[in-house]
């Protein structure tokens, strides 16, 4: 036996070892840090571990700064990337197998900031794409966490978002990039996010408090979303420069339930099986002493419905508890009238883009207008008529007149001094530009006067005499007797359909009271 090759050997197996086992992790550590060194401020101070028989990759105390990348729309990002830890990287898939297979990512970082151009904004010569390779991607498990997390996003509208924290976690997520599909897929995943704020060079911001999203984006639930002027509402009605409507609402919670991430990759349909919205507050301020502004279409519910992927929607819509206020100025003397409802609560099926299913959408209604008079509301239409006819029914319960006066005196500068409302049904049939329907009343004992009594009561005493010489005979006619009236109108497509529901009901009711020559 000859010990000396055996012993030389047994020296170069030795030697090949240690080359590997402190080399080629040398050279390894070597080339990340090159690699990064790019994209950080502080390379001297980063720390990286490799071990490449355990395929763990560690990389702690990056400060991350990256310049703009020509013919992209990422202008900047900076940050601190904490740490980026890699678990059971299998280095022979990697070279051989072109797949990145990982056992487990953890990224944590603080501080970062993404600064964005939109697309209409880039500018400069275009970079060609590189041909891609198809690398598969395969991880077991990873988690992202980030603290204090900041995008700038600068265009025609700039706008600014930040987040105090956010969570995301996934398990056996695989991607094919750039494949046939190249759609990241999951066993499960979660979304967690704490703090979100989004300010617009419109003037409006949004706030969320919470937001979870959780089983692959099947469970979201939203809490404490608040979206309004970013100082008093009535002070950012002043500002406006033409008529429009300024607005804030606040909701307790937004659910949204049954939602099939895999089924969006086949069909790119957004469908839901449930949306449910709580505990809400919305306020809209209009001021028609404004100037007329631009008058952009506003489509109904069908239109909009009908521009989404088929089979895109939701099953059934929930509002439970919430409160609506609408103000509205037609005189800058007489100031805002108020019209507020409570107790809102709605639920609406069908709403669903479906051409080969022959089932309407239906939504159904109930609140209190002026504090304790209650409404309820039954509308249907087929959602792919391409006309957008829909039948509204409506009922309102007693009211007393002069509890309307926070309206009617501001808006028409009349109010009622007596009279009680004991039933008002409502129905209209319209279609996207024209509507015709009826009103039907049964009052007692209405009668109006004309506005502006301290300021000229005489004035406004006859006045009160006219107004009620007008009103039709016929319509004060025995207790308990019901009125009718008729109405015809076209629709002002630059308004929503509540603007639409109001004209109706205004015009029937103008043509019951008041004779046909004052109702044109």
């Amino acid at each position: 036996m000859n010990w000396k090759r055996i012993g030389a050997w047994l020296s170069t197996l030795v030697l090949i070892a240690l080359f590997v086992i402190f080399a080629v992790p040398w050279y390894a550590q070597h080339r990340v840090k090159a690699f990064i060194e790019p994209y950080v401020s502080n390379p001297q101070h980063v720390e990286v571990y490799v071990d490449l028989i355990a395929g763990y990759l560690l990389v702690k105390n990056a400060d991350i700064q990256v310049a703009a990348i020509p013919g992209k729309r990422i202008r900047k990002i900076t940050g601190h990337l904490d740490s980026l830890a890699i678990t059971g990287l299998s280095i022979y898939r990697f070279l051989f197998k072109r797949s990145v297979d990982v056992d487990e990512v953890r990224i944590r970082t603080s501080e970062l900031n993404i600064v964005v151009d939109q697309a209409d904004t880039l500018v400069g010569n275009e970079v060609p794409e590189r041909k891609k390779k198809e690398r598969i991607f395969s991880i077991d498990s990873f988690i992202i966490s980030s603290t204090s997390l900041s995008c700038d996003l600068y265009g025609s509208d700039t706008s600014h978002f930040s987040l105090d924290s956010l969570v995301v976690k996934a398990s056996e997520f695989t991607l094919n990039a750039p494949g046939a599909d190249r759609y990241p897929h999951f066993l499960n995943s979660s979304i967690g996010l704490s703090g979100f704020r989004m300010n617009g060079s419109s003037g409006y911001a949004l706030h969320v408090a919470r937001m979870r999203i959780d089983e692959n984006a099947a469970n979201v639930q939203v809490k404490e979303i608040a979206f309004g002027p970013t100082m008093d509402l009535q002070k950012f009605a002043t500002t406006l420069d033409h008529e429009r409507d300024a607005f804030e609402m606040k909701f307790g919670s937004i659910s949204i339930l049954g939602f099939d991430l895999e089924q969006m990759y086949v069909n790119k349909a957004l469908r839901a099986r449930a949306l449910q919205v709580t505990d809400a507050d919305v306020i809209v301020m209009r001021d028609k002493t404004l100037r007329d502004g631009p008058q952009p279409y506003r489509p109904l519910l069908g239109k909009l419905i009908r521009k989404m992927p088929p089979g895109s929607g939701v099953d059934s819509v929930v509002l439970s508890n919430w409160s609506a206020t609408y103000h509205e100025r037609a005189d800058r003397d007489r100031g805002f009238g108020v019209i507020p409802f409570t107790a809102l609560n709605a639920i609406c099926t069908g709403v669903v883009n479906n051409s080969g299913a022959n089932v309407p959408m239906v939504v159904d209604a109930e609140s209190n207008v002026f504090d304790s008079t209650p409404v309820t509301m039954h509308l249907t239409t087929d959602l792919q008529d391409s006309t957008d006819h829909f039948v509204v029914d409506g009922v309102m319960g007693q009211l007393y007149f002069p509890v309307v006066n926070k309206a009617s005196a501001p808006l028409a500068d009349v109010k009622a001094t007596a009279g009680v409302l004991q039933s008002l049904v409502f129905h209209m049939e319209a279609d996207d530009r024209k509507a015709h329907g009826t009103v039907k009343m049964r009052y007692d004992g209405i009668k109006l006067t004309g506005g502006r009594i301290e300021k000229d009561r005489t004035v406004s005493e006859l006045l009160s005499v006219v107004i009620n010489a007008l009103v039709r005979n016929d319509s004060k006619g025995a207790k308990g007797k019901d009125r009718v009236g008729t109405f015809e109108i076209e629709r002002r497509r630059n308004r929503a359909i509540f603007n639409y529901l109001w004209t109706g009901l205004k015009e029937g009711s103008k043509g019951m009271l008041l004779p046909k020559p004052l109702t044109k």
